[in-house]
């Protein structure tokens, strides 16, 4: 009878330990599926975030691509002024010299 009963308390023992384990497996389970559902998460976020730099670095290029032309523009509008203050300067000193040399030929004939 002590066998029995020995075997039968072993058994139950088992029993009992064979159940927390049980517990203890599907806990595990549940967090590693929870860390698993963090770790998708995260991922999904780098991805996310590295598009929108992607993105951000390309309009930085664009931006400063275009900054170069308006800058090479305004060099070009810069010329462009200096050639026409050029022009501007020697017309208004050939229209004095014309002014001057009108107002001696008027000075000879009269």
């Amino acid at each position: 009878r002590k066998v029995l009963s020995d075997l039968r308390a072993n058994a139950a023992a088992e029993a009992i330990r064979r159940k927390e384990l049980e517990e203890e497996h599907e806990r595990a389970q549940e967090e590693l599926s929870r860390v698993g559902a963090g770790l998708a998460e995260a991922e999904a976020k780098v991805t996310e975030l590295t598009r929108a730099t992607e993105v951000a670095r390309r309009r930085e290029e664009d931006t400063d691509r275009r900054v170069r032309e308006l800058e090479q523009r305004a060099e070009e509008a810069e010329r462009a002024r200096d050639v026409a203050s050029e022009k501007l300067l020697e017309f208004a000193g050939s229209l004095a010299d014309r002014k001057t040399g009108d107002e001696a030929r008027i000075e000879e004939l009269t």
